[in-house]
């Protein structure tokens, strides 16, 4: 007995000692943390949405209580990372121009006056995706979308970038067509990470995991986790706004053909209209402000602000250079503001001027 009270004595400060150092264990791992109840008890919920064409009602994707996505590099992680862009791959193709002066091309030499053309294949093309299915399969169609979705959503976030900085990204999507097996996978691979959730994402395993709960659901939690990973190996170092506005922007697409459609999200416009914050607020906040009372609106003014951007030309651009700025540099957090006022005519005042008198209920989608 004495030797086991002993042993007892020497565990249980261990125990408490890893309890206490999970958040910073998963900062570390570049894991998200779900967020946490509200502080009358239970999980938080959000105003529900309608679906175009339906009756039904389903809640915005956010509402799978995983918002606080911790920053997902530190220096350590940032360093065994290899934040290099993707190789290029060169093909060699044959110009030459026939008899009746017609132009042809071909990958291999049928003239002795063909000259050879160097095509480059950049790192737009190099992107990975394995979809892993726990409990019953998904119909074909359906996890055919999803994939094409997926896919779009990292060709979305290349077109924001110059080529030189396009990155290599690989996701490894699980869905789950249980919770009790979605619980057990987080607990493997994000153990005692704690809330209800339908959706988290281990950025370092490049993984997005999913409970399936209805169609809707998995394909934009899916593409919001997706989104985390692909910012993780495009980006680097983002800040929290920018981070969770991308992916909650990109998890409202559609896909007709080759074209994607982005549309509004009439969930997070209720939302802006009854918590408004300034905007320095927002691309100032912390990772606590993320887990305090005004999260829900800290999410509703991320998506909007960069669907904001993202819909003029010269708010493009700016966005465009600012994320151009940080991949180049993945390591480092560059202060949105000051980047305005050194890159936007007028600087941030007129920015965030702009972005005041913005009327998102006219919004339209947009088109890539």
């Amino acid at each position: 007995m004495k030797r086991l009270a002993i042993r007892w004595a020497i565990l249980l400060p261990l125990l408490a000692l890893f309890y206490f150092s999970l958040p910073t264990i998963y900062k570390q791992l570049g894991i998200s943390a779900p967020r946490p109840a509200d502080s009358a008890g239970g999980s938080e919920t959000f105003p529900a949405e309608t679906v175009p064409g339906t009756d039904q009602k389903s809640t915005p994707t956010s509402d799978r209580a995983v918002a606080l996505h911790a920053q997902q590099l530190y220096d350590g992680i940032c360093r065994a990372r290899e934040h290099i862009a993707a190789p290029k791959t060169t093909h060699d193709i044959y110009k030459w121009v026939d008899a009746n002066g017609r132009t042809h091309f071909g990958d291999s030499r049928q003239s002795k006056a063909a000259k050879r053309v160097e095509v480059k294949q950049e790192a737009a093309a190099q992107f990975g995706l394995k979809v892993n299915e726990s409990g019953s399969p998904l119909p074909l169609d359906f996890r055919n979308q999803l994939e094409v979705r997926i896919r779009k959503s990292y060709a979305v976030l290349a077109r924001l970038l110059p080529t030189e900085n396009i990155r290599a990204s690989d996701v490894n999507l699980w869905v789950f067509a249980s919770n009790q097996g979605y619980e057990a996978f987080k607990q493997r691979h994000a153990p005692g990470l704690s809330g209800t959730s339908t959706g988290f994402h281990s950025s370092r395993e490049n993984i997005a995991a999913v409970w399936h709960k209805n169609d809707q659901q998995l394909m934009r939690t899916a593409i919001h986790e997706a989104a985390h990973v692909n910012n993780w190996a495009m980006l680097g170092r983002t800040p929290t706004w920018l981070n969770e506005g991308l992916a909650e922007y990109l998890e409202r697409m559609k896909v007709y053909g080759q074209a994607v459609e982005i549309e509004p999200n009439t969930g997070w416009l209720r939302t802006l209209k009854k918590d408004p914050l300034d905007l320095p607020t927002v691309l100032r906040s912390s990772p606590k402000d993320w887990s305090g009372e005004n999260r829900r609106a800290l999410y509703a003014h991320s998506w909007a602000f960069v669907f904001f951007l993202l819909g003029e030309n010269d708010t493009r651009d700016l966005l465009k250079g600012y994320l151009a700025a940080t991949a180049a540099q993945p390591c480092l957090t560059k202060d949105f503001i000051e980047y305005s006022d050194a890159n936007f005519f007028g600087g941030f005042a007129l920015l965030g001027s702009n972005f005041s008198n913005w009327q998102p209920e006219k919004a339209i989608a947009h088109i890539y």
